[in-house]
This record gives structure tokens, C-alpha cells and sequence, in this order.
């Protein structure tokens, strides 16, 4: 009987072994980007992209979901202090929203950590930045910041959040 057990838990632990290799193999994942774009492609491609610190984070539900879904997703709406601009027009408090429920590539901001984001517009209107875009706390941006510090960098506009606060 002893072995019987043994014998079932260590088929167990192969089956999610064998799963979790076949997996990694193909690249499964929740979040699929493909390749991320070189600093010129994505600063072409972006509505926005500046320097800042988070100042506030707020969970938000997005309202046109399909009611008889059992996904309801919803945002991380991102409000920074905006000390520099390379592209588009961003107040010093600027909102950007990122995806927060599983498998929609939100980036994990922080309060108090410093970004450079690169955002895109959406047909709801507002900002959106992601995984899979080039945002990425400013410590680790020294490649972008190589490239983008040929361009000079804009102040940011003194009103309040383009977003509709």
C-alpha cells in the first residue's frame, strides 16, 4: 500500500514537471509581446514618452465589458510627476493606465520609483503604456537615455492631469 502511494505522488510531480517543460519550451506564458522595439521604433510609435515618478496608483474597472463574461478585468491607473518629455504633450501630474488582471501585460509601477514611460493612445481615449513597450524603471534606461539625450528633453506643461481627472 506504502508504495502504491509513493509510486502515485511521484507520477504526480512528473506529470506537472513534464508540463512545466513542455511550457517553458514553447514560450508559454500569460503575457505574449513578441520582440520589444529598438529605442527609435518606439519613440516613433509612442504617444508620449517622458521621465517621472509615481505618485499614485488607483485600481480602476474598465466598464465595457461583456456582462456575461467572468473576466472583468480591470486597470492600474498611474498618476506620475512628469520631469521630462522627449515626445508628445504631458502635464507635470499625467495619468497613464496599464492593464492589472492576468494575461493583459501590465507593468508592475511602483510609488515613489522613477520611469521612463512610453505610452499609446487607445479608442477609450486615454494613455496606456505596457510590458511590452519600452517603459522601464530610469535606473535600468541607460540605452534609451544614450539615444534620447540627443533630443532635448521638453519641460513639462504646469496643469492638471490630461486624463480627466
Amino acid at each position: 500500500m506504502r508504495m502504491c502511494v509513493m509510486t502515485k505522488q511521484w507520477a504526480t510531480f512528473g506529470l506537472f514537471a513534464g508540463i512545466a517543460i513542455v511550457m517553458t519550451a514553447f514560450g508559454v506564458s500569460a503575457c505574449s509581446c513578441g520582440s520589444v522595439p529598438d529605442v527609435s521604433v518606439a519613440l516613433d510609435e509612442a504617444q508620449d514618452v517622458f521621465a517621472g515618478r509615481v505618485v499614485a496608483l488607483e485600481l480602476v474597472a474598465i466598464h465595457d465589458v461583456d456582462p456575461t463574461s467572468s473576466f472583468a478585468p480591470e486597470h492600474l491607473k498611474v498618476t506620475f510627476a512628469v520631469h521630462s518629455i522627449w515626445k508628445g504633450e504631458v502635464e507635470e501630474l499625467t495619468t497613464v493606465f496599464t492593464g492589472f488582471a492576468c494575461c493583459i501585460c501590465g507593468f508592475p509601477f511602483e510609488i515613489g520609483e522613477h520611469y521612463l514611460v512610453y505610452t499609446h493612445a487607445s479608442t477609450d481615449e486615454l494613455t496606456y503604456t505596457s510590458i511590452c513597450s519600452r517603459t522601464k524603471l530610469l535606473d535600468a534606461a541607460s540605452d534609451d537615455l544614450g539615444i534620447l539625450g540627443n533630443l532635448k528633453p521638453m519641460a513639462p506643461t504646469s496643469h492638471s492631469s490630461k486624463e480627466g481627472d
